[in-house]
């Protein structure tokens, strides 16, 4: 078992935490600006660079595996419903502390996590006939990219919802499990590679969905515009996803 990915999964999650509790909001929010659409692009990349050959490789099902893409946006468009947006950035703030709407946020957000790490231990640092030695194992770093800026949202969320702190770090720590508890599962449960393919075809439609809602959203402060901000964050993104076919 490698422990890489379990760090590196925990990790960016507890970051991103500290850092939307300790900064200031609108600190972190004008962070998150750039940063969320770098870490989208990011995982676009990877989608389309490494997921989707990997999933459609010698495969006899191409047309199940494209109703299970599509099956799993519509099932991350479900979960957003009651995450609220919150894994891409979107922070809607109630007057008055409901923890219903807590409780709706954290569901979405940790089940979303949890699927999303259940395809680290199969998407290994070979495939396809070839390994990667600048950026080895982008899967894995795509999910790390897209899982700090998520923290540091969820985090000013639940501050600004007037959350105590205890509680706070309680429920980041529970996102940050969750990932990590996905890849343990599917390394201690034999999964078939059918089944694995499934898997992988349900997190891509997450990361479809997820990446091109960051990207193509449009800046309500830039008169509902692309900004060049974001067009330089998503070129920076695109740029590391190539460089991890090297």
């Amino acid at each position: 078992m490698n422990i890489l990915p379990y760090i590196a999964l925990f990790l960016s999650a507890i970051i991103g935490g500290a850092l939307g509790t300790l900064l200031q909001r609108e600190k972190s929010t004008q962070y998150l600006l750039f940063v969320l659409p770098l870490s989208g692009a990011f995982l676009l990349g990877v989608a389309v660079l490494h997921m989707l050959p990997e999933i459609f490789y010698r495969s006899e099902w191409d047309h199940k595996i494209g109703v299970l893409i599509l099956g799993g946006f519509l099932l991350q468009n479900i979960l957003e419903f009651l995450s609220r947006g919150v894994e891409h950035g979107h922070i809607h703030v109630r007057d008055k502390h409901n923890k219903l709407y807590i409780f709706s946020i954290m569901f979405g957000l940790c089940a979303h996590a949890f699927i999303e790490g259940l395809p680290v231990a199969h998407m290994s640092v070979d495939h396809l006939g070839h390994g990667h030695s600048l950026i080895s194992r982008p899967y894995l770093w795509g999910i790390v990219a897209h899982k700090l800026p998520a923290a540091i949202a969820l985090s000013i969320l639940l501050v600004a919802s007037k959350v105590s702190k205890m509680k706070v770090y309680l429920l980041l720590l529970v996102f940050a499990a969750m990932s990590p508890l996905g890849t343990l599962i599917s390394e201690i449960v034999s999964f078939s590679a059918e089944t694995q393919r499934i898997i992988l075809a349900i997190s891509i439609g997450f990361i479809l969905h997820i990446a091109t809602t960051i990207i193509f959203e449009t800046d309500v402060n830039s008169h509902h515009q692309i900004s060049y901000r974001k067009i330089f964050a998503v070129a920076i993104g695109f740029g590391l996803a190539f460089l991890s076919l090297l």
